[in-house]
């Protein structure tokens, strides 16, 4: 049986979680290991990639960058992870800039030089859609059925890479 998502196309390299009930989404992604980005550099480069490519290089902010301690991970062949919040000024299927709504981004990012690779983790929350947004007829859940920023940093705390062949 064939799976795929009839909302969005989806590379090899991602996978997509979308929240129903809020208008949220989390995105796992397995990209190039960024060797021109150190340190705090690498969360916000990969979220001004994030931004170019939601059409919003000049719509974004960027609230905070954290050290997550390697005590607190279960990716044992990390080298080093981050956390980043930030906010994106983006409209949902290129619906246009009267479309654009305000998205929190949470963003994890575990850097995996010896395997060549940066894991991105992202989770997008709506925190305010515009009239003119196909995301306003959506429900925007109650407080049970919200991803919270806890939640998300539980994901980040107990990822674990089970099979390092999918980095081959």
């Amino acid at each position: 049986m064939d799976f795929f998502s009839t909302i969005r196309e989806v590379p090899d390299h991602q996978e997509v979680f979308c929240n129903k009930d809020a208008d949220q989404s989390i995105i796992f992604d397995i990209l190039e290991y960024q060797v021109e980005s150190q340190g705090e550099e690498a969360p916000r480069y990969h979220f001004l990639d994030i931004a170019n490519a939601n059409d919003a290089p000049d719509e974004n902010q960027i609230h905070s960058v954290e050290r997550i301690s390697s005590q607190e991970l279960s990716i044992t062949q990390c080298d080093e992870a981050w956390y980043l919040s930030g906010l994106q000024k983006v409209s949902k299927f290129n619906e246009g800039n009267d479309a654009k709504k305000l998205i929190e981004i949470q963003l994890g990012l575990f850097r995996l030089p010896i395997f060549g690779s940066d894991i991105v983790v992202t989770m997008n929350s709506p925190k305010h859609i515009s009239a003119k947004s196909s995301s306003q007829s959506q429900p925007q859940g109650n407080r049970e059925e919200i991803w919270s920023n806890a939640s998300f940093r539980n994901i980040l705390t107990s990822l674990k890479i089970i099979d390092t062949s999918l980095f081959v």
